[in-house]
């Protein structure tokens, strides 16, 4: 595929637009195929059921795929800025294959082919593909639209956000199980990243060089000593002068002290180093946001099948299990294309993400009606999606793109924590509302009561992550006067 990419690009893509195009139309493509552990939900319940696993275990198995998203990410980002996207899209297509395909046996054998541990790990494995492959999309889009990035990769950002919607259409359009859901992921997500991988092209022009001399002359002398906190002396860090960087080179403090029409063009060329990088309070206040909120949104991605399906217990009407389970791909199929549409319009609304989560988890406390239930997918897919498709260009924006894979690799750290937390409260939540049946199986059959208190944690955590909005915003608007008193 490799050769047959090159070829075609010899002889058809002579304009660097044109290479341009096809590498993002591959990248657009591939994260179809990447996003499928947002596709959880839908699966997750009977898959629960037939390996006879507790809610807590289920839960410590949707945050798999996040935690290898997440401790993948700073090899992954390491590994595709030295080497180059393609590679690293090959690689992840191959370990969603071999992941999805292991887990897809094992719901089809029962729960004698393959341990609890062993399934966690499989999935764990299709984390590090997704990541892989989404890192290098991003990064070859990045690269080839240095002057629209944030333009640019909000198509593979919407995609990645779009791809749970894919398969589960996919699955209610064909009326298959659940078996035949996780068989579609298994085949069509690795041939997709597969087929579109070849084809991560660069063009061949480079970026200006004259981005840096110009932020070098802007910024000569009024770089704030970066063991001092701005916020504690502001006017007196603006009287100190310090000596010169080297080209290219500059401390995070610095940035915030520069013109932002400069900074864009700048943020091309520099390169922070990874002991910089974690030395600046931007970037734990990036870090911290990030985690809060992606842990929130992937306790009600992972579990809203969780809550459809005791809701509709406690509900007086009867529910066959093949309309249940169509419910359960219909919720994952919303927060999906939601999803998608927080990530298309993330650059022009990226401020209401905090909003949107607070209005969910609010929402999400008082809903017992499960045909209402939508709304709550609606809001957490359109939060999440905000979120997501916003972060890439703030960390470009505020570290540069040269280290952009390895640098928001590094954020991607922050889900970890937060995930489980989260989603680990919801899964012992339940299993301590549950009671047994007459089978030997736990079922809670309370309704809202099963699940209200997970969200009662979740509220007071997005309340916190506004407030430390609210804090950066402040101090950033603080240092910008003190750059105009200057």
């Amino acid at each position: 595929m490799s050769s047959i990419a090159q070829r075609w690009e010899k002889k058809v893509l002579r304009s660097d637009g044109l290479v341009r195009l096809a590498a993002l139309v591959a990248a657009t493509t591939a994260c179809l195929g990447s996003g499928t552990n947002y596709a959880y939900s839908a699966w997750a319940p009977q898959f629960s059921e037939r390996l006879r696993i507790t809610s807590a275990q289920s839960n410590l198995l949707g945050i798999a795929g996040n935690i290898g998203q997440a401790l993948s990410a700073i090899p992954i980002g390491l590994f595709i800025d030295s080497t180059g996207a393609r590679l690293a899209a090959m690689i992840g297509g191959v370990t969603i294959a071999i992941g999805y395909n292991l887990i897809y046996s094992a719901y089809m054998q029962g729960p004698e082919f393959m341990g609890f541990w062993m399934i966690w790990c499989m999935y764990f494995l299709t984390g590090i593909g997704s990541f892989s492959t989404f890192s290098a999309a991003i990064k070859i889009t990045a690269l080839n639209w240095p002057h629209r990035t944030g333009a640019a990769t909000s198509l593979p950002l919407s995609a990645f956000g779009l791809s749970a919607f894919v398969f589960t259409t996919l699955s209610m359009l064909f009326q298959t199980s659940r078996s035949q859901i996780l068989l579609f992921i298994a085949v069509g997500a690795p041939f997709l990243i597969l087929v579109s991988s070849p084809f991560f092209l660069k063009a061949k022009s480079e970026l200006p060089d004259t981005a840096a001399g110009q932020v070098y002359t802007a910024l000569e002398g009024t770089e704030i000593d970066g063991e001092a906190e701005a916020e504690s002396s502001i006017e007196c860090s603006f009287d100190r002068t310090t000596e010169n960087h080297p080209e290219g080179t500059v401390s995070s403090e610095r940035l915030l002290l520069t013109d932002s029409t400069v900074l864009k063009e700048f943020s091309q060329e520099l390169d922070i180093s990874i002991h910089t990088l974690v030395s600046t309070v931007n970037f734990w206040l990036l870090f911290m946001i990030f985690g809060l909120y992606t842990g929130i949104g992937s306790m009600t991605i992972n579990n809203i099948g969780y809550d459809a399906t005791m809701l509709w217990r406690k509900d007086k009407s009867e529910i066959s299990q093949p309309a249940l389970e169509t419910q359960l791909l219909f919720h994952v199929s919303i927060i999906s294309i939601m999803s998608f549409c927080g990530r298309l319009i993330s650059g022009a609304s990226s401020d209401l993400f905090s909003v949107v989560f607070l209005v969910a988890q609010l929402y999400a406390m008082w809903c017992s009606n499960p045909r209402l239930l939508w709304i709550l997918s609606v809001l957490t897919g359109l939060a999440y999606g905000l979120l997501y498709g916003v972060y890439p260009a703030l960390v470009t924006d505020a570290f540069g793109l040269k280290q952009l894979s390895r640098n928001y690799g590094i954020i991607s750290l922050a889900p970890i924590l937060w995930s489980g937390i989260f989603n680990l409260n919801y899964g012992r939540i339940i299993d301590l509302n549950s009671s047994t049946i007459p089978n030997g199986d736990k079922k809670c059959m309370q309704g809202l009561h099963c699940y209200t208190e997970a969200y009662r944690y979740t509220l007071v955590a997005t309340a916190g992550g506004l407030g430390l909005i609210i804090w950066c915003v402040r101090r950033n608007n603080s240092m910008q006067w003190a750059r105009r008193l200057r």
